[in-house]
């Protein structure tokens, strides 16, 4: 059961929903595994703990978050993780990391949409912050 990890570049984006709080560092890993979703989602919360994540208010300042964002083409629905991530496809900083990890063509099995259509389909205060406020560092 080892991951192999393949990295895309950090790069930091300005808070959503919170914005009273410093920008977040983000970053996109592609890995494979043969943990089920489930038992995968335990070792992440272990890691975020062994990085020093404490509770807090949601979607404020945090140590480290790390979402399961797709499990390959399946879906899953335990109360506990929904795979696809939910609100994945509202967001320009899971999708412009996303789109250059995975494949632009890549298609949400929910939504039925490639990763660059839904891009596309974001708001364009959205689609302006992708291109004014991300640092690549």
């Amino acid at each position: 059961r080892v991951f192999f990890f393949f990295f895309f570049f950090f790069f930091l984006s300005p808070p959503a929903l919170i914005t009273d709080q410093p920008s977040f560092l983000n970053a996109a890993v592609k890995a494979k595994t043969k943990l089920p979703p489930l038992e995968l989602l335990r070792n992440i919360k272990n890691i975020e703990v062994a990085v020093g994540r404490q509770p807090r208010i949601r979607y404020g300042p945090r140590e480290v978050d790390i979402d399961i964002l797709f499990y390959g083409n399946q879906v899953f629905d335990f109360p506990e993780l929904k795979i696809p991530h939910e609100e994945m496809h509202k967001r320009s900083f899971v999708l412009i990391p996303l789109r250059d990890i995975i494949s632009p063509d890549f298609q949400h099995p929910i939504l039925l949409k490639t990763i660059e259509e839904l891009i596309s389909g974001l708001e364009t205060n959205e689609e302006s912050a992708v291109e004014t406020n991300y640092k690549i560092i």
